[in-house]
């Protein structure tokens, strides 16, 4: 889904609401290459919005996802970066929806 990756906010939802599945994985021979064999939800983690949304549709999420994002948490040279902040904002919206 192209639109999670590059689309913007708004047409991201817009596709969801139409019944864009967001339940997918991603084939192991997919392009780009980092999302590979991951879920929709997985590659997200990096935009704590697209999170929010996805959430809001319906999205059901699990402890896997947190233990993915830590994993890439872990392998982040630096944890200020821009990419790890929202790592982490992602995880934290995440765990206060399974804590409901």
């Amino acid at each position: 889904m192209r639109a999670a990756l590059e689309g913007t906010n708004d047409e991201f939802k817009a596709l969801l609401d139409i019944g864009a599945r967001y339940d997918v994985e991603y084939p192991n021979y997919t392009m780009p290459v980092f999302t590979r064999g991951k879920s929709l939800a997985s590659i997200l983690m990096t935009s704590p919005e697209k999170i929010k949304i996805l959430l809001d549709t319906g999205f059901v999420p699990t402890l896997s996802l947190i233990t993915e994002g830590k994993k890439s948490l872990a392998k982040a040279k630096d944890p200020n970066t821009p990419f790890s902040k929202h790592v982490k904002k992602s995880i934290h919206i995440i765990q206060r929806m399974l804590t409901l």
